[in-house]
């Protein structure tokens, strides 16, 4: 009241000063509102009765925007006009609609203006829960989280609870699903992983038994490293060898045990069969396979020098038949001396 006088005061010293000047009285306007200090003007007031009439016909006719906009409008030209109660039964009309894409985000800034509103009043967080539950949009952990904002401020409204066990049964399937996913996702990582221990037990099986296939003849030591069967052919685009039967190779390593420089001995090795068959080394794949693959750790036996205490690989090419070739009865000798060869699994691929 005090500052409301004080403002009369003010404006009678404006007439005042006004008669002095044209010596006649002039109206003045009534004192407008400032900071919430001064009664507010009729023209104020209507302006954001209309908008506010305005923005309640556009509910009525389901135009969400238009609405939204028109109490926008209200409030700003008199805050408070609109109030919690209308923009949230605006979200709640908005969010029944159920459209994610359109109608959703005015839903969400109905409710936030509700809350600034009266953060107190019911039902607020409950109308954004029910949005965050859309699809395909849906968010259950922040549903949850509103749920127990509603909760809190306004224990034992059954919609919440309804609402509540919707969402939990969401997010214990969102959890099964993870855990299956998860599960799955172990058990290939697992069986990967067996098989990669079975893949290099098998090898290094493998090689075990190979190691102990080894024979010394002439001064030179050799133990047998690998077998496998190459196919009827090998080779690239502009060389290739044909075998009549089967290719097959015997990767040995050669050690000179003696003082002085020696020829590998290979008219000393041959492919044995259980008829007593013997099958030389083919001189033409063997050099064919070592140009071609050019594996300078892996020689050609055809004249090649074994020198003192040098270990040498060297892969012996064979032109069999294939039963010959797979046989488990089959055996590399060198200097009659027999070494065990296997042939595991599938042909393989000589680029490979």
């Amino acid at each position: 009241m005090a500052s409301y006088l004080a403002g009369f005061r003010r404006c009678w010293r404006v007439v005042a000063v006004c008669i002095g000047f044209v010596g006649v009285p002039m109206a003045c306007e009534p004192p407008t509102a400032m900071n919430g200090d001064w009664p507010e003007s009729t023209a104020v007031l209507e302006k954001a009765e209309g908008a506010l009439a305005a923005g309640d016909a556009a509910v009525k006719r389901g135009a969400w925007d238009e609405a939204f906009e028109q109490y926008r409008k209200a409030d700003n030209v008199r805050y408070g006009t609109v109030g919690a109660a209308r923009w949230k039964a605006l979200g709640d009309l908005i969010a029944s609609a159920g459209d994610a894409f359109n109608a959703d985000p005015v839903a969400v800034r109905a409710y936030a203006r509700a809350l600034k509103a009266d953060p107190k009043y019911p039902g607020i967080h409950l109308g954004q829960a029910r949005i965050l539950m859309h699809e395909p949009l849906a968010k259950p952990t922040d549903a949850m989280a509103a749920l127990d904002e509603e909760e809190q401020a306004h224990p034992g409204n059954p919609e919440v609870r309804k609402l509540r066990e919707k969402v939990q049964a969401r997010l214990d399937a969102e959890k099964r699903a993870e855990d299956e996913k998860r599960a799955t996702r172990e058990a290939f990582e697992g069986d990967r992983a067996r098989r990669q221990l079975e893949g290099e037990h098998h090898e290094e099986t493998a090689k075990d038994r190979y190691r102990t296939q080894s024979v010394e003849a002439r001064g030179i030591f050799c133990r047998l490293e690998g077998y496998r069967v190459f196919g009827d052919e090998f080779g690239g685009e502009y060389h290739s060898s044909t075998a009549s039967g089967t290719f097959a190779g015997a990767l040995i390593q050669c050690v000179n045990k003696t003082k002085s420089s020696l020829y590998f001995p290979a008219s000393e090795f041959a492919i044995v069969d259980t008829l007593g068959r013997r099958f030389a080394i083919d001189a033409s794949s063997s050099f064919d396979l070592a140009v071609w693959k050019e594996d300078r750790s892996i020689a050609n036996p055809e004249a090649l020098q074994l020198h003192p205490g040098s270990p040498r690989f060297v892969q012996l090419m064979f032109d069999l038949p294939p039963d010959v070739a797979a046989a488990t009865s089959t055996r590399l000798v060198f200097a009659n001396q027999g070494m065990q060869v296997v042939f595991e699994g599938d042909v393989v691929d000589a680029e490979h």
